[in-house]
Order: C-alpha cells, then sequence, then structure tokens
C-alpha cells in the first residue's frame, strides 16, 4: 500500500485525452495515485490534439485557482508515487515521466532536437543513468505535469489567430510583424516562402475572449506526420520554458501487453546482435564469369 502524501501535496488537476478503450491496468493505478485532490477532465471522440486542447483550455479558463496539470494517457500505467514525485522537484514548467515506445525499437518518449530540427529519444544508460533528472527539449504526454505558467507563457509570447478553416494558430510574435496592406494582398495572415508570417493591414492578434463556443486554444497540433505533444514542446521551449524528465519515474506503456525498461533493452539486444550478425556475414569470394573469352576478376560478395 502506497504511503499517503496527500495532506502534503498541492492540489492538481488530471487531464485525460481518451482513445478507444482503457486498459484496466490504467484504471487501478490510476485509483492508487497518491492526490491531494483536484478535477478530473476526460475529452474523447476526436482526434488527439482536439482532446488534449479541450483539457488544457478548460484548466486555463475554468480552474484558474489551480497551479497544476497531470497529463495521463489512458493506455499508461502509472506508479503510485509518480505524482509526488514530479511535483518533488519545485516549480518546473513541464516535467515528464517516462514510458517506452509499444512499436521497436521500443525507445523512451523523451527527446533531444537536434541542429537539423529532428529528435533523437535519450536512451537509459547512454543519454543519462537512469534515476537522474534530465533537460530534454520534447516528451510525450502520457505522463506529464504540466505547470499553469506554461500555458500562460505560450499565449504571452505568441500570436493567436483564426485560419480560413476557422480553426486557431499559434505563432511566435518573432515571426510575425505587421505591413500596410497593398493593392496585390488582401487583409490578413499570410506566410510567405521564407515562412515569415505577414499580419495585413487590419487583422489583430486574438484574445481568448475572442473564442466561440466549444473552441479550444491550439497548444496541441496533429500535422505534418508528427504526434501532436511536438507542437506543444516547441511553443513552450519559444516561450522560454523549461522540459524536464525524471527518469526515475518509469510507466508501463500498454497494448496487448505492457511495455517498459525490460522490453527496450530486449529488443536492444537483439538489434546489437544483429549489427553483430550481419558484419560477420561480409566476406570475400572468387567468382569467375566468362566475359569475351577473359574470367572476371575477384569482387567482394556478401557469404
Amino acid at each position: 500500500m502506497p504511503q499517503d502524501t496527500s495532506q502534503k501535496l498541492p492540489m492538481v488537476d488530471i487531464g485525460i485525452a481518451c482513445n478507444k478503450n482503457q486498459v484496466p491496468e490504467f484504471w487501478k493505478s490510476l485509483l492508487a495515485l497518491e492526490w491531494a485532490g483536484g478535477a478530473f477532465m476526460t475529452a474523447g471522440g476526436a482526434l488527439t490534439d482536439v482532446n488534449r486542447n479541450r483539457i488544457a483550455t478548460w484548466f486555463l479558463l475554468e480552474r484558474k485557482k489551480i497551479e497544476w496539470l497531470l497529463f495521463i494517457d489512458d493506455d499508461i500505467e502509472i506508479p503510485p508515487d509518480a505524482l509526488s514525485r514530479l511535483l518533488s522537484h519545485g516549480k518546473k514548467g513541464i516535467i515528464a515521466a517516462v514510458y517506452y515506445r509499444r512499436k521497436p525499437p521500443c525507445d523512451p518518449l523523451i527527446y533531444r532536437r537536434m541542429d537539423d530540427g529532428w529528435y533523437t529519444a535519450l536512451l537509459p544508460d547512454t543519454d543519462y543513468k537512469p534515476g537522474d533528472l534530465v533537460p530534454i527539449d520534447a516528451c510525450g504526454m502520457g505522463c506529464t505535469l504540466v505547470h499553469r505558467s506554461a500555458f500562460e507563457a505560450i499565449i504571452e509570447s505568441h500570436f493567436l489567430y483564426r485560419r480560413h478553416n476557422k480553426s486557431y494558430g499559434f505563432m511566435h510574435y518573432d515571426q510575425v510583424y505587421q505591413e500596410e496592406a497593398s493593392s496585390d494582398l488582401r487583409s490578413g495572415l499570410h506566410i510567405s516562402e521564407d515562412g515569415i508570417a505577414r499580419v495585413i493591414s487590419k487583422v489583430k492578434p486574438m484574445l481568448i475572449e475572442h473564442m466561440g463556443p466549444g473552441e479550444n486554444l491550439p497548444f496541441f497540433v496533429l500535422e505534418y506526420g508528427r504526434t501532436e505533444d511536438y507542437a506543444f514542446c516547441e511553443m513552450a521551449k519559444a516561450a522560454g520554458v523549461e522540459i524536464w524528465a525524471d527518469t526515475s519515474i518509469e510507466c508501463n506503456h500498454w497494448g496487448s501487453a505492457p511495455i517498459n525498461r525490460a522490453q527496450y533493452d530486449q529488443v536492444r539486444t537483439w538489434m546489437d546482435q544483429q549489427l553483430i550478425e550481419n558484419a560477420a556475414g561480409i566476406a570475400v569470394e572468387r567468382i569467375d564469369i566468362p566475359t569475351n573469352g577473359k574470367e572476371k576478376e575477384a569482387e567482394e560478395v556478401p557469404a
């Protein structure tokens, strides 16, 4: 039975972006969670980014006295002390627990951004010592604690605009500037080939108060073949928010079976063995092929 630390913990709201089915282990771990109380918000029936944006907007507008929002996915089995350990690090903007991808190579869903803009997973015993608190550039939201200030920093540093399809978008103010309307440009938001957004004439930044019923702030964006969490982490980093991972907290990621560090180690061992076998499989053989009465010289071929 986990130790009851609820009296020492602040109030935390919990947001659950629902998928089609919830595994029993998710509910068991949720009921066992050390938690001082707060509110639950579940959202389902839409794409993951829509569900997360509903939760985040609800938290900002309806739960103004609560500092923390804990995202938990319904295919994650969390340790009972996960929340208390995430909170123990103080006022971090975003801090994630570790869980592993369900498909090979089963790497942890915590990332560092490379110079070319691509992301690479941080690997245990290679990029960090398990148990360390490590700075990261992006993470999955399966078990991630977000402080209210992280959402507010994004709002303050980003231009909120409505697209032509009536959805909202965020763009950092560094990428936006105003210029006078001209005969060849309609009023509105224009993004040129150099990637700079140009706000023409009468368009002004929108406010949260301008949103209509059922509309949500676009913190999470599922596009360009990426999961929705990358956009959120990129906007947070652009707003000066630090993102961390507590690698002492590991969660089971459920599909038909739980995926965790053990499966990651098995896959890595298999991959390393395949590399050894493939390297050992290259040999030099002599093959004689008549060519215009001459023999072709020996060449390297796979054994």
